[in-house]
């Protein structure tokens, strides 16, 4: 148990519920008034669902939640309004406006790639939690780290009996109560890391700049290669993959779903900062191709 879990045993501060809305398809379902409440938030909560979600697999949901409530906003290919994904541009766009994500790279890369829609100002409380303890975790971990509650509906079991679970209509209500749950956790795990931070200088800064650097991953290249080993290529969990991408500084490889993959049958996306290094990433991986 770190110290930060430790001084937090026992403490689960309770989560404030507020009102769900969605999945909004079009414009008409909102009112006046909950467009107001959306607009006049100095913050507000983003989280994003998909079919392995990334500028390679189909966006889905996009949740938005203040203080009061949780709009889910259903984009979908099959889904989306002109007027819908204009709202959710101007709102992610606007520089005022501060977006708390956890773990952001795939859904920034989601909106930019997608929806052409570019976050800005994002507080990633992943990379906020990784400056502050060293860890980069799930999100029901990290809320459990600052003594908030996890979602209860998280189920891992569900994207491996149903990987494309997120692009089946109607949505189950099991799915509105995930999504919008996770969204509704993350404005109180910002307050308690912002406490956190408050507690060493410069602590601050630094998770701000970690999370302008998360925010930015839209802006990698990216590749997709197929992988026949997928389990031996990952490694127990995960170290495989992360000691291949630290041999090549900047990349990131993620796992794509062939059957629903934007860029062709492959089942991994390869991103780099450059050229040179997405060629080079790309050859760390022939040992397992």
């Amino acid at each position: 148990m770190d110290q930060l879990t430790g001084q937090m045993a026992g403490i689960c501060l309770a989560r404030k519920k507020g009102s769900v809305v969605g999945p909004v398809r079009d414009m008409r379902q909102l009112s006046a008034a909950q467009l107001a409440d959306l607009r006049s938030a100095p913050v507000c909560a983003l989280d994003c669902e998909g079919v392995g979600l990334s500028r390679a697999g189909p966006i889905s949901i996009v949740s938005l939640a203040t203080e009061t409530t949780c709009f889910l906003f259903d984009v979908l290919a099959s889904q989306r309004t002109p007027g819908m994904v204009t709202l959710l541009k101007v709102l992610l766009a606007d520089p005022g406006w501060i977006k708390v994500i956890h773990d952001s790279e795939m859904d920034v890369d989601a909106l930019h790639h997608q929806l052409n829609i570019t976050v800005m100002n994002v507080r990633d409380t992943q990379a906020w939690d990784q400056v502050l303890t060293g860890h980069r975790s799930n999100l029901n971990n990290t809320l459990v780290r600052y003594g908030c509650l996890p979602n209860g509906e998280r189920d891992r079991d569900l994207y491996t009996t149903k990987p494309a679970i997120w692009a089946i209509r109607p949505i189950k209500q099991r799915l509105i109560d995930y999504a919008s749950r996770d969204a509704q956790s993350l404005l109180q795990l910002r307050e308690q890391q912002r406490a956190k931070a408050a507690e060493t200088p410069g602590a601050e800064v630094r998770c701000v700049e970690a999370s302008r650097q998360a925010a930015d991953f839209f802006k990698k290249f990216m590749t997709t290669t197929k992988i026949s080993n997928m389990g031996y290529f990952i490694g127990p969990e995960g170290t495989n993959m992360a000691r291949l991408a630290a041999q090549v500084p900047g990349c990131h490889y993620q796992r794509a779903d062939p059957r629903c993959c934007l860029y062709g049958d492959d089942n991994l996306l390869v991103y780099a900062d450059d050229e040179e290094q997405l060629t080079k990433a790309v050859c760390a991986t022939a040992p397992y191709i």
